[in-house]
């Protein structure tokens, strides 16, 4: 059985304030080594600090020009550790699209859209991108708002002029249908539909978290592996709904299908609780600090390396990776799903079978949204 640890680090964090111009978007990493290096990677720190002469080593402190002086001896350390990276990248505005779309299209809410459709990968997607494309940036800041502070006579108005939005911009009349639907639904129900929000479990840090626990799981080796050690830097804002959410996840994954419900399986791939350490405290934080930073001034500032920064850089691209979320990551998953979906041949017998599931599921729509209407 391969048993590790992961140390897990931030970057860019403004709270709720998702619409900060200086950080838009919110980092989080993980180093993830073999649990039998811990003392290695305390040993292998060791002359990095002497040559800095400092106690810690940080990656907006350094600078480019002085990581790369050390990138050589960094790539052989985690060389040594064996070491993996995972990277969340959440665009802080897009939280507040897909709440929105998630206020419209939860079918456990609106009976305007069929179970299936929001429970489908596939569905759900090519009902996702759309709304979200049609939310300028002021709008996204409108709902958040009206979001965080439960304004129900502003949901309302939101919903009228959203409505408008789509008889512009949505030609195709079925997903008009099933848009107008469900809005109509929202503008005579706003209450059924705008959640109270959870408060830091709607921040950044929260959303990245939750995307690193079950990214933790799927870069493992298999499904034995167990991570006996997880520990994020220290947190006085986030620690209590970081705890409260590792709880609740870690026995847990989902496996999305295009079409279909999701499959949830029991896991237990996290043996310990989740702690936190100061950095200065775990060599772990400060090998993952670098990386992330690094990561971090190339792919959001443009910055370019010098020297061997770029073989830094090129190690921990080829033994990582990066999950995005974001508007862009959004429409690639939409297009990738709509050529996937369009290029499947179907016999005339799946298309009659497809077109009776259709029609079927129409009418449990429409006779749902009858009487929620009521």
């Amino acid at each position: 059985m391969n048993k590790y640890n992961v140390f897990i680090d931030e970057s860019g964090n403004s709270g709720m304030n998702i619409f900060d111009k200086e950080q838009p978007y919110f980092w989080i990493g993980a180093l993830i080594i073999p649990e039998n290096t811990s003392s290695l990677a305390e040993e292998e720190l060791k002359p990095l600090l002497k040559y800095f002469d400092t106690k810690e080593l940080h990656g907006n402190q350094l600078g480019i020009g002085r990581i790369s002086e050390v990138s050589k001896r960094l790539i052989k350390t985690y060389n040594k550790l064996d070491a993996k990276f995972l990277f969340v990248r959440v665009e802080k505005g897009h939280i507040a699209s897909m709440k929105f779309v998630d206020t419209l299209i939860d079918s456990g809410h609106n009976p305007a859209i069929p179970h299936l459709y929001y429970a489908s990968r596939g569905t759900r997607l090519l009902l996702a991108h759309p709304i979200a494309t049609m939310l300028s940036e002021g709008a996204k800041q409108i709902f958040w708002d009206i979001f965080r502070n439960h304004k129900v006579e502003d949901y309302i108005k939101f919903l009228r002029d959203f409505k408008s939005t789509v008889s512009i911009y949505i030609p195709d009349p079925r997903l008009r249908e099933i848009l107008y639907d469900a809005l109509d639904f929202g503008i005579r129900n706003p209450e059924r539909l705008l959640d109270d929000c959870q408060g830091e479990y709607e921040s950044p840090n929260l959303v990245a978290f939750s995307s690193m626990l079950d990214g933790l799981k799927n870069v493992l080796p298999n499904s034995e592996s167990k991570i006996t050690t997880i520990i994020h830097d220290e947190q006085n804002q986030f620690a209590r709904y970081l705890k409260e959410m590792f709880d609740i996840l870690k026995n847990f994954s989902v496996n999305q299908k295009i079409v279909g419900y999701p499959e949830v399986k029991i896991t237990e791939t996290y043996t310990e609780q989740l702690s936190f350490l100061s950095s200065h405290d775990s060599a772990g934080l400060q090998l993952i600090d670098v990386p992330l930073w690094l990561l971090k001034q190339v792919t959001d500032n443009d910055k370019v390396l010098t020297g061997d920064a770029s073989l830094l850089l090129d190690y921990i691209k080829e033994n990582g990776y990066i999950s995005h979320f974001s508007y862009e990551t959004l429409t690639l998953e939409a297009i990738k799903m709509n050529e996937e979906i369009m290029s499947r041949s179907f016999t005339e017998q799946e298309l009659q079978a497809g077109l009776a599931k259709v029609q079927e599921l129409e009418k449990v729509r429409k006779s749902n949204l009858i009487r929620g209407m009521n």
